[in-house]
């Protein structure tokens, strides 16, 4: 693995503002990883499942912490699926249409964590 391209990963918690307000937490980490389209079968099995699979991030395990989000060449992306295997995690992400349902699913995260 080269691990050539550089991705952001960002999680999402609720902290309280002054005024005790919950407001989203926003944690980036930057980590290389290998960033591929997701393959045709994959892609049309997760399509029958209502999710539309773009891309697949091959990232150390040790540099992945569970995040539910990924930034790639300036796209926003949802990971669906993480598969460990020994040194390294494969991320299935798809991506996010817009800003407004990234922002809707991100303060839903952070209200269940």
């Amino acid at each position: 693995m080269l691990y050539k391209d550089e991705i952001t990963l960002a999680s999402v918690s609720t902290k309280r503002d002054k005024a005790g307000f919950p407001e989203a937490d926003v944690q980036l980490t930057e980590v290389f990883a290998d960033c591929t389209s997701a393959k045709r079968r994959e892609f049309y099995e997760a399509l029958r499942a209502g999710v539309a699979m773009e891309i697949t991030c091959r990232v150390r395990s040790i540099d992945y912490g569970r995040q539910k989000y990924v930034r790639w060449e300036g796209m926003w992306y949802r990971i669906v699926r993480a598969y460990r295997v020994e040194d390294w995690t494969e991320l299935s992400c798809e991506e996010i249409k817009s800003l407004k349902k990234w922002m809707t699913e991100a303060d839903a995260d952070a209200d269940h964590q």
